[in-house]
Parts: structure tokens; sequence; C-alpha cells
């Protein structure tokens, strides 16, 4: 059984949601929001391009989030600390 088309059909799916993510992260007023979400837009970014095999999203997107995700989680913590 050819399961090709259905990891075509999660990736866009996926791709959709991952989008939202992104536009959510755009529209975010204050900084612990924006942080989490985009700490989610990058999971779900990487997460949604696996099944699609597309290989420059997930590098891409895991050098964010190998850049971004301590610094926003020590930001974050700090924060809630004080």
């Amino acid at each position: 059984m050819d399961t090709s088309h259905l990891a075509e059909h999660a990736g866009t799916a996926g791709a959709l949601f991952a989008s939202i993510f992104v536009v959510a992260t755009t529209t975010m007023r204050t900084m612990i929001p924006l942080r989490v979400f985009g700490i989610l837009a990058n999971v779900v970014l990487i997460v949604t391009a696996i099944p699609t095999h597309n290989y420059l999203v997930i590098v891409v997107q895991s050098v964010d989030a190998v850049a971004s995700i301590p610094t926003a989680c020590t930001r974050c913590c700090s924060w809630c600390a004080t």
C-alpha cells in the first residue's frame, strides 16, 4: 500500500497549522506569549516538515530553534521569577 499521499496530506495540513502559529506570533503584543508562540511555531514547523521530507525547512528551523529556544526559555523563567 502506497502511503506517500497520506504524508503529503499530513504535511499540507501541518503547514496550515504551522502558518497559524506564525501569524499568531506576529500579532502578539507582550513578550511572554511572543516567546511561547515562537517556540511552538518552530516545533510545529519542524514536525510538519518531517512527513514530506522537506529537509531545508527542517535544517533552517532546527538552527533557529537551537539559537532561540534556550534564550526564550531563559528569559521567560527569569521574568517569571521576578
